[in-house]
């Protein structure tokens, strides 16, 4: 059937135990590849169906534990595979290569019995092959027993929001050095560590417990302050990498006193959450914490906060959020921290902000932002902080700014047709500017002097002239007004 391009459905007969090589390949127009019951398959052959990217849906036989490298690249249109036998039959099966695999392509994903493999537990198996779960982001989780002993290359590899038990205490030699790539592990779990909960799903670390992946379908979600394992009561400190990313239904979600860490991708990509409180026990939100939450209108910190970083792509393509007050126990707003959030329109810094630096692309394509008022405390707004804010007009610095540096494009293609007179405004208006392009000059001056000085006593061409004299008092009194001036500046 190679290169057949009217072939829109193939129905296998059972009897068939071998696909053989590029049997379908390049025929652009299949779209699902269905088997017989009790079909007898047990191999498909390199690039069988190679280059067949109108290819929607397909079934794979139970029976089947060998498929050869290549045999799915460029299906780029594959969603569903419909698995005829167990998870953990699917964990055995030797894949050749990572586009051996159908899931491959980052959009299939696995049924099986018309039930989605998003929380997987694996029994009875010592062996997981390579590429088995390869870039399956569709899959939360998944448990591995104390059973296995070789796990092949990349079986679980670029799964970016994967959360794996493995009830092991360590990583066993037999697993090879790259059997997954951004996966979140916990070791050892047993019925004395681990417990689900009302859908979320908690391991106990140091004696208190970290809420490591929510697997329910509500819309509102309550954490507790503590939880009960076995009689043991634990405190509720922390909310894990990708605890509820891609939680599509969370609408509402609280989060309790006892927390103090958020971890990276927490809340990533859940895009119908519409309002967060952050406790001001919570010391640190990781990077993409709340990136790609495009519904998020309304982010509140608790009084009194004790966050010192809003870290790096945190809020950024929250496409929704129309304002936010900055805590002013808030040091640095890193890289990219507001990126993307094009319905911004306030910035607002609580008094006393002790704000030090506005790391590169922070507020970058914030377009709806119009004016910003910054902290006397800022230092440094890094190279394209405000880039791409196209309607904002007016940038103001509290009296006695601190503001030493600028950076490369901080404000263009935002306020670009009065950007001179806005330096010129800073220049003046912060008088550390001044003060350094003084010293600049000061210690310019009196490196430039003293060198010239030495070489006319060097060669003996030192002549008290009036000419001379002249000149050397003129610099003399350049270099103390310049002197005058740095003391004056640092006093302000």
């Amino acid at each position: 059937y190679q290169g057949n391009k009217t072939i829109q459905i193939v129905k296998i007969p059972k009897s068939v135990k071998r696909i053989g090589r590029q049997a379908f390949k390049n025929c652009k127009n299949l779209e699902k590849v269905i088997f017989e019951d009790s079909s007898e398959l047990e191999i498909i052959d390199k690039e069988a169906f190679y280059n067949c990217n109108y290819l929607i849906e397909m079934e794979i036989p139970s029976k089947i534990n060998t498929i050869k490298n290549k045999t799915f690249s460029n299906c780029s249109s594959l969603k569903r595979i419909n698995y005829g036998g167990s998870i953990s039959q699917w964990a055995r099966i030797t894949f050749g290569g990572s586009s051996a695999n159908p899931l491959s392509n980052g959009i299939a994903k696995l049924y099986i019995n018309d039930v989605l493999q998003e929380n997987i537990t694996l029994e009875g198996i010592d062996k997981i092959g390579s590429y088995v779960f390869y870039n399956c982001d569709f899959i939360k989780t998944i448990t591995i027993p104390s059973s296995v002993t070789s796990i092949g290359k990349d079986a679980f590899s670029d799964c970016k929001s994967l959360i794996i038990y493995c009830e092991t205490s360590s990583k066993p030699r037999g697993w090879k050095k790259h059997w997954n790539s951004y996966e979140t592990n916990y070791w050892g779990i047993n019925e004395n560590n681990f417990i689900e909960k009302d859908g979320i799903q908690y391991v106990i670390v140091n004696e208190k417990a970290v809420v490591t992946r929510y697997v329910g379908t509500s819309a509102y979600v309550e954490i507790p302050t503590t939880i009960e394992i076995n009689g043991k009561t634990s405190r509720v400190t922390n909310i894990a990498e990708y605890a509820f990313s891609n939680c599509y239904y969370l609408t509402n979600i609280t989060i309790p006193s006892s927390v103090t860490s958020i971890g990276y991708y927490a809340f990533s990509r859940c895009s119908s959450l519409t309002s967060i409180v952050i406790p001001n026990s919570v010391t640190s939100i990781n990077c993409d914490a709340f990136s790609n939450c495009t519904q998020l209108k309304r982010v509140t910190f608790e009084p009194n906060s004790k966050l010192e970083r809003i870290e790096a792509w945190v809020f950024s393509n929250c496409s929704s959020l129309t304002s936010i007050v900055i805590p002013n126990s808030i040091i640095w707003i890193e890289v990219s921290a507001f990126e993307d959030c094009t319905q911004l329109q306030s910035v607002t810094f609580e008094p006393n902000s002790k704000l030090k630096i506005i790391w590169g692309y922070a507020f970058n394509n914030c377009r709806a932002l119009t004016t910003i008022a910054l902290p006397s405390s800022v230092t440094s707004i890094e190279g394209y902080a405000f880039c791409k804010c196209t309607k904002l007009q007016e940038v103001t610095f509290e009296s006695k700014s601190k503001l030493k540096y600028i950076g490369k494009g901080a404000f263009e293609r935002s306020i670009s047709s009065k950007m001179h007179k806005l330096k010129i405004k800073l220049f003046f208006k912060s008088p550390r500017y001044f003060l350094n392009v003084c010293r600049l000059i000061f210690f310019g001056l009196c490196t430039i002097f003293s060198i010239g000085l030495i070489f006319c006593i060097i060669y003996w061409k030192l002549y008290l002239d009036l000419a001379f004299l002249t000149m050397f008092g003129t610099v003399m009194i350049l270099i103390v007004a310049i002197f005058l001036a740095i003391v004056i500046c640092d006093r302000l």
